[in-house]
């Protein structure tokens, strides 16, 4: 897990990083694979010293395992410079996926995936929120 994070950290272009988030799940699983018996307790270690962000009822309880990648894409939202901002202050606030990835993510190099995890962890954050459900057909 750590050389995963730290190989990713290296790479340059965002969209070469391949691993941004861990589910929970597959953290236990590793943790029991590697004989560790308290997975929640190195969950909190890890987030203690700073090597990943983990809190269970943020995320959807996946650890953060590129910090820097959520932080940047989430900030680049809310910047009260250029392009984005004026779009969406004209728009009162209100956003799409779509129209984020037309304006900002796509050229980040952030998958549809991605986007999904940042605006599930901007809305479980408190930073946004679902105004109404938008079916897709």
């Amino acid at each position: 897990m750590h050389a995963w994070r730290d190989t990713d950290a290296q790479q340059r272009d965002p969209g070469a990083r391949r691993h941004r988030l861990l589910a929970y799940g597959d953290f236990a699983d590793l943790c029991a694979r590697a004989g560790v018996h308290v997975a929640e307790m190195l969950a909190q270690f890890l987030h203690d010293t700073g090597m990943v962000f983990h809190r269970q009822h943020l995320f959807d309880g996946h650890l953060v395992m590129d910090q820097s990648w959520a932080l940047e894409a989430v900030c680049a939202v809310f910047t009260r410079v250029g392009a984005v901002y004026q779009t969406l202050n004209r728009l009162g606030g209100r956003f799409t996926r779509s129209l984020l990835d037309a304006l900002l993510w796509r050229q980040r190099g952030l998958s549809a995936d991605d986007q999904h995890s940042l605006l599930c962890m901007m809305q479980t954050a408190g930073i946004c929120f679902i105004r109404r459900q938008i079916s897709h057909k």
